[in-house]
């Protein structure tokens, strides 16, 4: 009874008392500021998911009014974290009042999107949103995505290239064992010898003195490289997770 009865308060904390979040989790356009239509919503969430699913990289965008406060790029790394996306994925955040962007790249994200290829994403959508053309802002997004996207190799589908991989590696290990094991057994008078010793012919090798004697010493120093993805700068989140991106006015 008493076990049951604190299953049910947990129950209740967990339903009433810890804050819900105000999107759903993997939501690809959360539009907190009411910008887009729900018919709109859902055509532009329909393409975008598409696009995630196929590449297995999540592209996102956002939509608030305010930052109360808050960072921009802090805000964009903070809503794709507690999101529920995948650990690859990109997010864009526009804030309508006082127009101001952020890009937040994560895992896989970061070196398909790099700095450059996120200034010619936001000149490319940037004024769109200023004017409120939220739809073909989006659709000029996405598009630049998938073909960024599309450079750095294409479908990425999780399971399936694992799949392949896998096959492709049995399959190699087939062809290459079939001939060796054909050529091993044709050597039928090598075997295998235990001692060195057994190598060396009766009588041919004389030792009459031992000594060790230090030669040189070389010694080969490569230069450390500072840990970069292309020309991709990264921080870390208040959630301790790594982000790249970029930020700025419109």
């Amino acid at each position: 009874m008493k076990k049951a009865l604190l299953t049910l308060i947990a129950a209740f904390l967990l339903a009433f008392v810890l804050p819900k979040s105000a999107y759903a989790a993997g939501e690809k356009i959360i539009d907190k500021a009411g910008v887009l239509s729900y018919e709109e919503k859902e055509e532009l969430s329909q393409k975008f998911d598409e696009i995630s699913d196929k590449y297995n990289v999540d592209v996102v965008a956002a939509f608030i009014n305010s930052l109360e406060g808050s960072d921009a790029s802090l805000y964009a790394d903070e809503l794709y974290d507690g999101g529920g996306y995948r650990p690859d994925g990109i997010l864009l955040l526009y804030v309508t009042e006082n127009p101001e962007y952020a890009f937040s790249t994560k895992g896989r994200g970061i070196s398909v999107f790099d700095d450059d290829d996120l200034r010619s994403i936001i000149g490319n959508c940037g004024k769109l949103l200023k004017q409120g053309d939220y739809v073909n802002a989006l659709n000029n997004y996405v598009t630049d995505a998938k073909r960024y996207l599309d450079a750095a190799g294409g479908e990425t589908k999780g399971s399936n290239g694992f799949l392949k991989g896998i096959i492709s590696l049995i399959g190699g290990f087939v062809l290459g064992f079939i001939p060796v094991a054909g050529m091993k057994s044709r050597l039928k008078t090598v075997s295998e010898k235990h001692n060195a010793a057994d190598y060396v012919k009766r009588g041919s090798l004389k030792i009459s003195d031992r000594r060790d004697v230090f030669l040189y010493k070389h010694v080969d120093r490569t230069p450390r490289v500072e840990s970069r993805t292309g020309n991709s700068t990264t921080h870390t989140s208040a959630s301790g997770e790594v982000h790249g991106g970029i930020s700025g006015k419109l």
